[in-house]
């Protein structure tokens, strides 16, 4: 993503969810230009499930959305996030399943600089 090569500085104000896995998860995640020069970022969001599975990623980069700002200006970041961002591969049923419990939604500019945008839950079958 370039990570480090915009020439400015940047903060990410608290990030919000709307939706639910079944129908897609929207993350707005506001981002303020705080340096002296006009640039661009890349506000990344990544899943991952509060119940680790076995052979499943810790966690997984699942959305991102580039801003440009002028100095001192914010912007939103908007990422959708639909149903197979929170699944797995299922090579027994041969199809990508959602498992249920709980996931969390981190957002930030790099996978070492994340903050939690929320948690969003999946309901178990019936």
């Amino acid at each position: 993503f370039g990570h480090g090569l915009g020439y400015t500085t940047w903060a990410a104000g608290e990030a919000t969810l709307r939706g639910d896995i079944a129908s897609g998860v929207s993350v707005a995640v506001p981002v303020r230009n705080t340096g002296s020069r006009e640039g661009s970022t890349v506000a990344q969001c990544y899943v991952e499930p509060v119940q680790r599975e076995a052979g499943r990623p810790v966690r997984t980069l699942q959305g991102f959305a580039r801003v440009h700002a002028a100095p001192g200006e914010e912007v939103v970041a908007g990422i959708e996030l639909d149903t197979r961002a929170f699944s797995r591969w299922d090579a027994a049923a041969h199809a990508w399943v959602v498992a249920p419990g709980d996931y969390r939604v981190l957002v930030g500019f790099s996978s070492r600089d994340l903050t939690l945008a929320g948690v969003s839950r999946a309901p178990a079958p019936g």
